[in-house]
């Protein structure tokens, strides 16, 4: 299945929250299925992007998606082994 996200969707997903915080991760946290599977396909793009490598700075992003899409699948699939 393949999940596609305008940039507008990504930059409103990704918007400083009106707090301290960079961003609020309760935004970023996927309550449905298809915000699950969105969630994936943002991962997968910044991955492409450069975010596999350590020195690039979308390292970051990309290890604070996929902490989040880990405790998703362990509240969802707790017996299920995605790696």
């Amino acid at each position: 299945m393949i999940v596609t996200m305008s940039m507008e969707a990504m930059t409103e997903l990704l918007a400083p929250a009106p707090t301290s915080l960079l961003f609020d991760m309760g935004r970023l946290q996927p309550r449905t299925e298809k915000e699950y599977d969105a969630l994936v396909a943002l991962l997968d793009m910044v991955l492409d992007s450069g975010g596999r490598y350590e020195d690039n700075p979308l390292s970051e992003l990309a290890y604070v998606i996929s902490n989040v899409l880990k405790d998703y699948e362990d509240i969802h699939y707790p017996d299920e082994d995605f790696s």
